[in-house]
């Protein structure tokens, strides 16, 4: 659980991005890989804590 919580802390701020980031299957073996080739929009981190602070 530790690396899902530090993936997504990490996502948040060097992205600032909300969305989530989904998986594929590959073939029948059950591997799976980040989709990474999902468009996605940067935006500015320090913008992120103000919306929280006044929405809270």
């Amino acid at each position: 659980l530790d690396h899902c919580v530090e993936f997504l802390r990490r996502r948040l701020m060097c992205t600032s991005d909300m969305g989530l980031l989904p998986y594929i299957w590959l073939g029948n073996d059950g591997d799976v890989v980040a989709d990474f080739s999902r468009m996605h929009t940067c935006r500015n981190y320090e913008s992120v804590p103000s919306f929280v602070k006044k929405h809270a």
